[in-house]
């Protein structure tokens, strides 16, 4: 009972087609003001204008349909169209000030499109199209493209009449989109967006995705390839493609992705051939990149892997093409230029930050160049300082996938820092049954000693805290570093297994090797970590102005939980700089200040062991002794003073003592022994 159409004015023009077709045809049809309802019920049927609007399967050149795209021109000016959609309870959607032109050429057929929606749903709505087709069926014969743009839309408010491949919440703001159609297949969709509040959800699994912004142009389509004789010898596949143009989004947390370019293609498997896919990305930074991985569909490993990781750093050119699964490619082929990357150490893989370099990459290996100035590195389970920093660090690595996992060669690694200068080249082989093999050689051209501490892996606390506070100046040259053998066996214990080795050569250097001791200044000699020892060896050196003519420092196991050390020297000097030693470290308190107040003229020679556990301190054990040569002794008001005094002195954390000493004393000889304990 319902008006289904309304037509205040209509004009024709009668074409002369009319008189070979036996029927109504018109060369122009011009409609003015309608009102016209369109209708879908409940099962689905369409209803233009009360008429029944049924596309059929195969051609019958009848119905309302087949007839307006005999005609040559229909024109309609300032129309209202009315849509109710039963199917989807929606509420009628109405459009004001419709104007529509249709140009007919037989199976070539041209409209345009203005309509006015209410205004929170959009602004006017411009479409046009160029369609291919007889009749209005079979339906699998047309074609075509659709143009629709709109200067706003509110993506939402659309919900209830468009039905979106995802989950659409919210979303306003400008969008040209094409469309390409063949038969009942959609080949291909691209839109030009300028959108902003953007709230969606790509998959029922993944999180809302919140954005600010988005703008640019991304599509999709479906294509068969070109015509080629290697075609005829395969079915014709066809093959799906989404790409973007100069896409930016922001999130409303403020990340922001691009603007950059991509374009993916995908083809699915068939019985003569494996699906395969090729992928490029102009570019992207990672970070912004990783934070949307939530929002996106990835497998769920790697979204772990990501959160983990924290990415950062920039893609440019990057490729992957693939055959098979993507997730268990049969076989795949990457290349990317990538600056700043960087990592947080995870599951044992060190960190880093600030890389830049190139890589290529297949399911056999592939090589990386890396050039990064300014980069760090953080390994927290090896070196537990701050991140290491490299003002120059290059490399040119390649690796090789194996039965058991991965070889790695490194080629040509250089670092250089303020801390030191060399160059490392080796493999890594990994292995099921452990973490893997080495055989690294790294030549060290310089290292600075108060840094050497930060630069030993794996070390107990308690010594690299020694290293740090013990070693304060000096310079180590001709350096040699090299560790070959199964890692589940470091540091090789006495050689076995394999070989962990640091040598070089040290000057300018000073030692702190023991609290309230005297330092050690001056020192040229040798250094050398064997397998858990450490061995420091002295030629010179000074110590309160006295010559050291040699001296040891060992550490036996630098890996264990009760570290300790042994120093042992040699030391020249006036006797007067040996009682200075005495006054100013611990001996003094240990033999309850005996020498205090002496004064002497002449020289001797010290020699000096300590045995310092580092987790008790007070348990330190010394033994030493000196030997005067020709010496003036001075000890003090209450004991006379003694010249030409000979002999050896020789005292322990407790005790000093002395046998056979030879002086002579207000010009007559003496010779005397004595002793002191700790009680």
């Amino acid at each position: 009972g319902d008006v289904a159409l309304e037509l205040p004015f209509a004009g024709a023009t009668l074409a002369w087609r009319s008189l070979v077709y036996g029927e109504l045809r018109f060369r122009s049809l011009v409609l003015d003001r309608p009102e016209l309802r369109m209708r879908r019920d409940r099962d689905g049927h369409l209803f233009i204008a009360g008429l029944a609007l049924r596309p059929t399967e195969h051609y019958d050149d009848s119905g309302v349909a087949d007839w307006l795209i005999d005609q040559g021109e229909i024109v309609i000016r300032q129309a209202r169209i009315v849509w109710t959609d039963e199917l989807r309870s929606a509420a009628p959607l109405q459009l004001e000030k419709v104007s529509f032109v249709l140009e007919n050429q037989g199976s070539h057929h041209r409209f345009a499109l203005r309509a006015e929606p209410p205004r929170e749903l959009a602004a006017p709505l411009d479409v046009r199209g160029d369609l291919i087709g007889r009749a209005a069926g079979p339906i699998d014969a047309w074609q075509g493209r659709v143009y629709v743009a709109s200067a706003f839309v509110d993506l939402a408010a659309w919900h209830q009449w468009v039905d979106y491949p995802f989950e659409v919440n919210s979303g306003r703001g400008t969008i040209t989109a094409w469309l390409a159609f063949r038969g009942r297949t959609l080949t291909e969709l691209s839109a030009d967006v300028a959108l902003a509040n953007v709230s969606a959800r790509l998959a029922h699994d993944l999180d809302v995705l919140e954005l600010a912004s988005v703008q640019g142009r991304i599509g999709t389509r479906a294509r068969h390839p070109s015509f080629a004789i290697g075609n005829l010898l395969r079915s014709r596949e066809l093959t799906y493609e989404a790409y973007g143009e100069q896409l930016a989004m922001v999130t409303r947390s403020g990340v922001a992705l691009g603007p950059t370019d991509f374009r993916a293609t995908w083809t699915p498997g068939g019985e003569a051939h494996a699906q395969h896919g090729e992928l490029f990305l102009r570019s992207v930074g990672i970070a912004a990149l990783a934070h949307l991985g939530s929002h996106i569909p990835l497998p769920e490993e790697l979204r772990r892997a990501i959160a983990g990781i924290d990415p950062r750093g920039h893609l440019d050119d990057s490729f992957l093409s693939w055959v098979g699964d993507l997730q268990a490619p049969v076989s795949y082929r990457a290349r990317s230029r990538f600056t700043g990357l960087g990592m947080q150490p995870w599951k044992g893989v060190p960190g880093f930050a600030g890389i830049s370099g190139t890589i290529e990459a297949t399911e056999q290996g592939g090589n990386m160049f890396i050039d990064a100035p300014g980069a760090t590195v953080s390994a927290p389970e090896l070196f537990p300082e701050p991140p290491l920093r490299f003002d120059v660090l290059t490399a040119r690595l390649g690796w090789t996938r194996t039965e058991p996992g991965i070889e790695l060669r490194i080629d040509d690694l250089v670092v250089e820092n303020a801390d030191l200068a060399g160059a490392l080249s080796g493999t890594y082989r990994s292995t099921r049954d452990s973490p893997g093999t080495v055989d690294f050689t790294a030549n060290v051209v310089r290292a600075a000693g108060p840094a050497v501490y930060r630069y030993i892996p794996a070390i107990g606390v308690r010594l690299r805290t020694w290293l740090k506070d013990a070693i304060y100046a000096g310079t180590a040259t001709d350096g040699v570093i090299r560790v070959k053998g199964d890692l589940a066996d470091f540091p090789f214990y006495d050689g076995k297994g394999g070989i962990f080795r640091i040598a070089g050569n040290a000057t300018g250097a000073a030692l702190r090797y023991a609290d309230g001791w005297p330092e050690i200044s001056g020192i040229a000699g040798d250094f050398e970590i064997d397998s858990q020892a450490i061995h420091i060896r002295a030629t010179s050196g000074d110590i309160l102005g006295a010559h050291v003519r040699s001296a040891r420092a060992e550490v036996p196991d630098a890996f264990s939980d009760d570290e300790r050390m042994s120093v042992a020297g040699d030391v020249e000097g006036d006797t007067v700089e040996f009682l200075k030693f005495i006054d100013r470290s611990p001996v003094k308190r240990m033999i309850s200040g005996f020498t205090e107040g002496w004064s002497a003229e002449g020289s001797g020679k010290l020699a000096l062991k300590i045995a310092l556990p580092f987790a008790r301190v007070n348990e330190t054990k010394l033994a030493g002794s000196y030997r005067f040569t020709d010496n003036r002794l001075l000890p003090g008001p209450e004991i006379p003073e003694l010249a030409a005094l000979n002999g050896t002195v020789t005292f322990t954390e407790d005790s000093v003592s002395a046998r056979a000493m030879r002086a002579e004393i207000h010009g007559g000889p003496l010779a005397f022994d004595f002793m002191t304990r700790g009680d």
